[in-house]
């Protein structure tokens, strides 16, 4: 039996199991680049029609549509008297269509593909830089940022800022923090090269006029030597999140600050962004997912200060060779690729197929594959491996890719021979079609699976609802 609930605001759930006049499979993917790679996993967006009387508060009528909070649509089967939750999602309002036959069309977007949704979300706040200066005697401040010596930083992307102030030309106390960390400043000249603050504002005294200024450490060096005027603002971006911690600290230049982004946090914080009211329990045995500054500051220029949330966070775990999702169960699932490879979760040798195809994942064999290392918060020095080395002959099929080394242990050479391994022999492919029961119904994108006495990782799940049937892909682990 098909269920299909509705809630929004505080409004009591409404029942419209009896009212559906079709409703589309739900279709549920990995995003990545090639089959059987880590990424994100996510519906399809689900289709539905019923009546517009089935609606008792006339909720999809244009005007209560913009009126009311966000749809949730929750869609289960109950089988053996025992109801399973299949799809949660959020109704997409722009697709809403009324029909001369009294009915409403519609799609919902799951609950990772509804962070499409979150247009015009301010990520984080822009402010002024006099605004946190008390003194109002100070009409002017004198800018200037040193790089730091090799010895200190071997990157040479950091550097230290200094602020003097002066009134009407004197040098005086600047009593006020200015910076933070996790907040970006802008160039004064307001350019779109930001500057990334490692650690906390602290006081100095500047040893030629003898006064207190402040400085701090800032990521991505910008070379600065300017007077800023009061009537001239300087403006900074403040933490993002609204100050929630995204952060890894450790030793930065003898002090404590920001070292890497966390993943995991991130992904956490963006969720609970479009559904503020989940609890969110994380369901992985890894601590943090260190991504670098510098790779997370292009990250959100290009992508998470542009609405498109959802991209940002398929990039992020894409490099990190991760499997990433948010269950019905509200449940954020974090897999490594390489955890895969071995045993199985869920047996289904016992269920009889309906039907399946078998055949080759692909056809032409990978000869060699070269990474990047795109993430200096983990062995900053180790850019580039491949495998295999010393090849007689050029590679005729080299696969190719960005990724993150997520700890000390790993290297660019092992996930290269990682990838040849897998990609480098023909792995079976496999479609196969069950009934939907109680087993089959609580299947995952990323399970390991046993059927006909081999392993299998599950890649793709098509739920048809209306025959109670469930389409598998699998690849032979």
């Amino acid at each position: 039996m098909l269920k299909l609930y509705l809630d929004y605001g505080n409004n009591p759930t409404i029942d419209l199991s009896d009212k559906i006049l079709s409703i589309s499979n739900l279709t549920r993917r990995i995003e990545s680049a090639k089959p059987g790679e880590a990424g994100v996993m996510v519906f399809d967006n689900v289709s539905l029609e019923l009546p517009l009387s089935a609606f008792p508060n006339d909720e999809m009528s244009f005007e209560n549509l913009d009126a009311n909070p966000d749809y949730i649509f929750t869609i289960a089967v109950v089988i053996g008297g025992t109801e399973y939750k299949l799809f949660e999602g959020m109704l997409d309002k722009s697709t809403v269509e009324h029909t001369k036959a009294k009915t409403a069309k519609f799609d919902v977007l799951d609950k990772l593909s509804a962070l499409k949704l979150l247009e015009n979300e301010i990520m984080r706040n822009k402010f002024n830089v006099w605004d946190r200066i008390t003194n109002s005697n100070i009409d002017y401040l004198y800018v200037k940022t040193y790089p730091l010596g090799s010895n200190t930083d071997p990157s040479g992307l950091n550097a230290e800022l200094n602020v003097i102030a002066y009134d009407n030309g004197t040098p005086v106390d600047l009593n006020d923090l200015l910076f933070f960390e996790d907040e970006f400043i802008i160039d004064p000249d307001n350019s779109l090269n930001y500057s990334l603050v490692r650690t906390d504002s602290q006081f100095y005294l500047d040893g030629t006029y003898g006064v207190q200024g402040v400085k701090c450490i800032i990521y991505n060096y910008i070379n600065l030597d300017k007077v800023i005027y009061r009537n001239n603002p300087w403006y900074y971006y403040e933490k993002f999140f609204g100050g929630h911690d995204i952060l890894i600290h450790g030793d930065v230049f003898g002090q404590n600050g920001i070292t890497a982004y966390d993943a995991r946090k991130i992904s956490y914080e963006i969720i609970k962004k479009k559904w503020p009211s989940s609890v969110i329990s994380p369901k992985s045995n890894i601590n943090e997912i260190p991504i670098s500054m510098m790779y997370y500051q292009d990250t959100i220029d290009r992508l998470f200060d542009r609405d498109y949330w959802l991209q940002g966070l398929i990039e992020i775990f894409q490099s990190a060779r991760m499997y990433f999702t948010f269950t019905v169960k509200n449940e954020l699932v974090y897999r490594k690729q390489t955890t895969i490879q071995d045993g199985f979760d869920i047996d289904l040798n016992n269920y009889e197929a309906l039907d399946y195809t078998l055949n080759y994942m692909w056809d032409k064999k990978v000869d060699q594959v070269q990474v990047n290392n795109i993430n200096d918060a983990v062995n900053p020095s180790d850019t580039y491996g491949e495998y295999p080395t010393n090849l007689k002959y050029p590679a005729r099929n080299i696969l190719k890719r960005d990724i993150f080394l997520l700890d000390e242990s790993e290297s660019t050479a092992a996930i290269a021979q990682e990838y040849y391994n897998f990609y480098s022999v023909r792995r079976k492919h496999l479609k196969l079609k069950l009934k939907l029961n109680a087993v089959t119904a609580g299947l995952e994108l990323a399970d390991r699976v046993r059927w006909d006495n081999d392993n299998w990782f599950v890649i793709g799940l098509d739920f048809d609802l209306i025959n109670m049937k469930v389409d598998l892909e699998l690849v032979e682990i």
